[in-house]
């Protein structure tokens, strides 16, 4: 990954992406394709905004083997297509 995100942009995001799903969430069944959707954004952007501030707050160096650590939490996670 190129470039790093700012937690303003990140925060944004998120905050967008929940705005979006409550506002379909009103008006749609559980089950609608697109509250489906936004909810899976929501939950993406959540994350990567959590992982952005985690980063930010950290003192620590992302070494190759932290980095190689983080990314197998990510690896072993259930890839979906």
């Amino acid at each position: 990954m190129s470039g790093h995100l700012s937690t303003t942009t990140t925060t944004t995001t998120a905050a967008s992406e929940r705005g979006r799903y409550a506002a379909l969430l009103r008006s749609r069944a559980p089950d609608d394709a697109e509250l489906l959707e936004a909810r899976r954004r929501m939950r993406e952007e959540a994350l990567i905004a959590a992982v952005n501030r985690a980063l930010n707050k950290s003192s620590a160096t992302v070494t190759a083997e932290l980095r190689t650590r983080i990314d197998s939490l990510v690896a072993d996670r259930q890839v979906v297509a």
